[in-house]
């Protein structure tokens, strides 16, 4: 399937977009203790794009047989914002935008991307690309294309001014069905920091690991449709003030008794992504992160780890 160059950011982060039925699982194991905020810059945020049917292809695509000395896990794909620093025909030499990914990569797979040889240096873009674990002569780090979007540098994407006294939901809603319903995740296993009125508070939550928590009746099972003969579907996804960064981790259901058993698929973005691919038969683990660097202006900070089952 062929690979296209993204030009425009067609989907937003949907705040409380889809409403309808809800599927919700409880968590436990609470503690709480004081805490003290640390005084660091705000980041600018920026958000994602519209999903293609090339990153539905990369769920399950292989590293090519050149590829050497990859680490024992799952293929690694990452997000970032960054700019074109040069252009030679066949690949591109770009630089990360993204605070928390920063470096500069020899990115090739240009030929698979429609219009991806056109880009001009300067260019800001987001871009979703695989890690090959290898560097060139000069010891750059080798990625291969799976989606470029040029962006505006100005653009900035805003999100909800409130105070999230406790974990978001995380909320799933299938752009394709007739229906409007969505699916909502709550985390079992978290760490979230809050400051008002002067005062800070923890919440610490224990849960299970994911192939352990897959295997609880409290966790939720979505049933991903089949269209046009996809193997999977495309969701919105969304939350009242999105991560900073979000990794999403992928098993095979087959593996739910191997809690040692290796992720076919890690997708790290660096930024705001606003859809995501889901594949029947799946385990998901949904790793989520809110700065502290940010706490000043959210007040607010932590992480939250979310499971789903698909079938």
């Amino acid at each position: 399937m062929k690979k296209v160059l993204m030009c425009g950011i067609a989907i937003i982060i949907v705040i409380g977009a889809c409403s309808c039925s809800e599927k919700t699982k409880e968590s436990n194991n609470v503690d709480v203790t004081n805490i003290n905020f640390s005084n660091e810059n705000e980041v600018k945020e920026r958000n994602a794009n519209e999903l293609t049917d090339k990153e539905a292809a990369i769920e399950d695509k292989p590293l090519s047989s050149t590829d050497e000395n990859i680490d024992e896990k799952g293929t690694e794909y990452v997000g970032i914002n960054a700019h074109v620093k040069e252009n030679n025909g066949n690949s591109l030499l770009i630089s990360s935008d993204s605070d928390d990914f920063p470096g500069v990569f020899l990115v090739s797979g240009l030929e698979e991307i429609t219009d991806a040889t056109d880009l001009q240096g300067g260019t800001y873009i987001q871009i979703l690309m695989q890690n090959l674990h290898k560097k060139n002569e000069q010891g750059i780090d080798q990625y291969r294309a799976e989606e470029i979007t040029p962006i505006s540098e100005e653009v900035v994407f805003g999100q909800e001014d409130i105070l999230l006294r406790e974990i978001p939901t995380f909320k799933l809603c299938d752009i394709l069905s007739e229906q409007s319903d969505f699916t909502e995740l709550r985390s079992g296993n978290y760490s979230w920091n809050t400051e008002e009125n002067g005062e800070g508070k923890s919440v610490i939550a224990c849960g299970a690991a994911p192939l352990e928590e897959a295997k609880m009746n409290s966790t939720v099972k979505l049933k991903v449709p089949q269209y046009n003969h996809m193997d999977g579907a495309v969701y919105i996804f969304s939350t009242q003030i999105a991560p900073d960064i979000l990794t999403i981790h992928k098993w095979s259901a087959a593996d739910i008794n191997n809690e040692l058993a290796m992720e076919e698929t890690i997708i790290t973005y660096y930024y705001k992504s606003s859809v995501i691919f889901l594949q029947a038969g799946k385990v998901y683990e949904f790793a989520a992160e809110w700065k502290e660097k940010n706490s000043d202006k959210n007040k607010f900070y932590g992480n939250a780890n979310y499971v789903l089952v698909t079938e």
